[in-house]
């Protein structure tokens, strides 16, 4: 039988795309070996050292006020400390509580699972998505979205919302794409809304911030503005209401709702532009933002001037899909480049749809000669270093005693340095981009050998969980609480005008009032009228202002608090 002749060349704007010749088996079968072995690599990266550290940063917070509602029996109103708290809305720490209730237990590990799980369901949404733009796309586009550096290496190891709040927004974006193609809108409002709410009930109002921007720029574009002054999308604010409204409701029969939503509010705007700062912080914002999210992107970023090349520009004008990840970054990014109190982690919600335009876009590198020479050379020197940087670590004593499996450090220095000779052996763009990430799920499975246990010793969070294990240990029969400075903050209410006050507490950090409670099934309080034979736990610095009998000091390393355990006497 006749062979079918081969598929005429691809004309582009500036240089002629010619078609891949097709596959042997046998290259398809090592093409997913290394898909595979990534996949396998970057799982075993990310669950490896989830239960070395104690609980730091935020992550305390986030796990307290879980274990506070579920030792108060309270799912509605979350507090830290027995008092209200009213920073962010609850679904996280819902998530967190049933993981407690399930595996009967508080344990580091399974506190940092949903924060796994979200990442690696958002890759596999972009994945799914991403299949219409051909294979290729569909691989590198999650490929690039896990080994995102702060993402890899930062976002993924903490129990936090913002990789969860990254899930939501990413299945809400999709479905306002997916469902105005179908033109099914009181579909598209109904679900987009239902997950806007659990955004909101996650992190609160930039949720609407994302749906609001996506909706009207996307809908705008596509010429289908009309729909948002259709019953559908009042509808779908039904849907939103019943959901993030029905839970307000709730909070209202105990507490002040009005109040919760406010600091809510406030705290949403704060490092924003509406909170008052000024002309001088705005132009540092406007010169650093496109910085940090450079910096998010590492180590694929220095590579972004392809989104330019007027090859990609007119694929992007051409498929539907890339459009609309252009208009979601661009609109979205916005809030953030004009917000000089923007963190890092702020942008976790853009990062797969930057990643699937640099997915889409970096074939077309490959396509001009010099530019694809620079960047191979340039990501391979790059790994070449990594591969030879282990070695460096046997030289670092207080390093290396902690590193207790150090066969499985040298079998992950040596896989490092296969994945260097496996870029150089690949011919294909795809294969060379697998043996870069192959390399970074490696240098975290080589991180969480190390700095895991580094990080645990030297950390504050490991002094204040040995204060809470002295507690649990030592008085465990007796009544404890927190003593420290009470105050009041004032907060700005921005465009209205005016001031809201809300109480204030001397601070404790939290990873203390967590494994206290963990520890022991009870919540640590505040008091402001102790009665005698209290203890109190104040910082040593603190006046009690009532006799009583110091009964334990600890002494903080490094630039911590010391505390102190006094008795009220009788």
């Amino acid at each position: 039988m006749a062979g079918r002749s081969p598929p005429a060349p691809v004309t582009t704007v500036n240089h002629v795309i010619r078609p891949e010749p097709a596959a042997s088996p046998r290259p398809a079968l090592a093409g997913r070996a290394a898909v595979a072995a990534f996949l396998g690599t970057l799982v075993l990266g990310l669950l490896l050292g989830l239960g070395v550290r104690p609980l730091e940063l935020e992550e305390p917070r986030r796990a307290l006020v879980a274990l506070e509602m579920g030792l108060r029996g309270d799912l509605v109103v979350p507090t830290t400390n027995g008092a209200l708290y009213l920073n962010k809305p609850p679904l996280f720490s819902w998530i967190l509580l049933g993981l407690m209730r399930l595996t009967g237990g508080a344990s580091e590990a399974w506190l940092r699972l949903p924060t796994v799980l979200s990442f690696l369901l958002t890759g596999a949404a972009l994945a799914a998505a991403a299949r219409p733009l051909g294979r290729t796309t569909a691989l590198l586009a999650p490929v690039l979205f896990f080994t995102f550096g702060d993402l890899l290496f930062y976002g993924t190891l903490h129990a936090d919302i913002d990789l969860f709040f990254t899930l939501l927004v990413t299945l809400q974006a999709l479905a306002v794409f997916g469902l105005e193609q179908r033109g099914r809108p009181l579909a598209l409002f109904a679900v987009t809304y239902l997950l806007a709410a659990l955004a909101f009930l996650t992190k609160s109002y930039p949720a609407l911030a994302f749906q609001a921007l996506t909706l009207l720029a996307w809908l705008v574009a596509v010429r289908r503005a009309r729909w948002l002054f259709s019953w559908q999308h009042l509808a779908g604010l039904a849907v939103f209401l019943a959901l993030a409204g029905g839970y307000f409701l709730l909070y209202a029969q105990r507490a002040d709702a009005g109040r919760y939503l406010l600091r809510l509010l406030l705290d949403s705007s704060q490092r924003t532009v509406v909170d008052g700062h000024g002309a001088g912080a705005l132009l540092l914002q406007l010169v650093a933002f496109p910085l940090t999210l450079a910096k998010a992107c590492l180590p694929w970023s220095p590579f972004a001037g392809v989104l330019l090349l007027p090859a990609f520009r007119a694929r992007v004008r051409a498929e539907p899909l890339l459009k609309f990840a252009a208009i979601f970054v661009a609109v979205n990014a916005l809030p953030y480049w004009l917000s000089p109190g923007t963190r890092p982690r702020y942008l976790f919600p853009l990062l797969p749809f930057v990643a699937l335009l640099l997915a889409a876009a970096l074939p077309h590198l490959a396509a001009r000669g010099v530019h694809a020479r620079a960047a191979r050379w340039a990501l391979g020197g790059a790994l070449a270093l990594g591969a030879v940087a282990p070695l460096a670590l046997p030289f670092l004593p207080d390093a290396w005693r902690l590193v207790e499996h150090r066969w499985a450090w040298f079998l992950g220095a040596a896989a490092l340095a296969g994945a260097a000779v496996a870029f150089w052996r690949a011919e294909a763009l795809p294969g060379r981009i697998l043996a870069v990430a192959l390399a970074l799920a490696l240098a975290r499975v080589e991180y969480d050998l190390v700095v895991p246990a580094l990080r645990r010793e030297r950390s504050e969070a490991t002094f204040l969980r040995g204060v809470a294990d002295d507690l649990n240990r030592d008085h465990r029969d007796a009544r404890i609480f927190l003593a420290g400075a009470e105050t009041v903050e004032q907060r700005r209410i921005p465009f209205l005008g005016g001031t809201a006050s809300f109480p204030a507490r001397e601070w404790f950090p939290l990873s203390l009032s967590y494994y206290y409670s963990a520890g022991r099934g009870e919540l640590l309080p505040y008091t402001t009228s102790p009665r005698p034979g209290d203890l109190l736990l104040a910082h040593a610095r603190f006046d009690v202002g009532r006799p009583h009998d110091v009964v334990r000091t600890w002494h903080a390393a490094r630039e911590q608090d010391d505390l102190k355990l006094v008795r009220v006497r009788e």
